[in-house]
């Protein structure tokens, strides 16, 4: 028998049965292709938020770290000035008579009768001479007054300062020279 139906309406109302199919065919694939439009656009617009949201945190992050940019180039400059004061000061040091030379050339002018207990050093500042304190005891006033004028030979000292009062005991007298020394 033949499986396939037998069809007993008119040919103008199948046309019209297929021509309803085909628009309801068409009705439902605009439904869906509507829909699917629809869903796109919700989640492309959830995209777009959240875009715009990070956008403008790391717009205000940026703006923020400018400023730490700032604050920063400052603390680099203060540091940069810092250095250059201390390579200043270094370069001055290195121009200048070293200490340990200075303590040597007074340790070997002769001084008998004198015993050195104390330095303290003042390096030249500016236009301000170094100075150097020496403390010590000397066993009488002639053998004092003698390093005075040894040292006032040498040529680094310009000026060699002794108080008077120094000189008002006879023997084991203690003493603090002042002396200015030559640029």
């Amino acid at each position: 028998m033949n499986n396939r139906g037998l069809n007993l309406l008119p040919p103008e109302r199948l046309q019209e049965l297929v021509s309803s199919y085909y628009a309801r065919l068409a009705v439902a694939g605009l439904v869906l292709v509507t829909g699917v439009v629809i869903a796109s656009g919700a989640l492309l617009f959830a995209s777009h938020v959240y875009l715009r949201d990070t956008l403008a945190v790391k717009e205000a992050s940026l703006g923020h770290s400018g400023e730490e940019a700032t604050a920063e180039q400052s603390l680099l400059k203060a540091r940069t000035a810092t250095l250059a004061s201390r390579a200043r000061f270094l370069a001055s040091v290195a121009q200048g008579r070293s200490t340990s030379a200075l303590l040597r050339d007074v340790l070997a002018v002769p001084r008998s009768g004198i015993t050195l207990v104390g330095f303290n050093y003042t390096p030249a500042a500016g236009s301000k001479p170094g100075t150097l304190l020496l403390s010590g005891t000397a066993r009488s006033r002639d053998e004092l007054h003698g390093y005075q004028l040894a040292l006032m030979a040498e040529p680094f000292a310009a000026t060699v300062d002794l108080p008077v009062g120094a000189y008002a005991k006879d023997t084991n007298i203690s003493f603090t020279l002042s002396m200015s020394l030559k640029p």
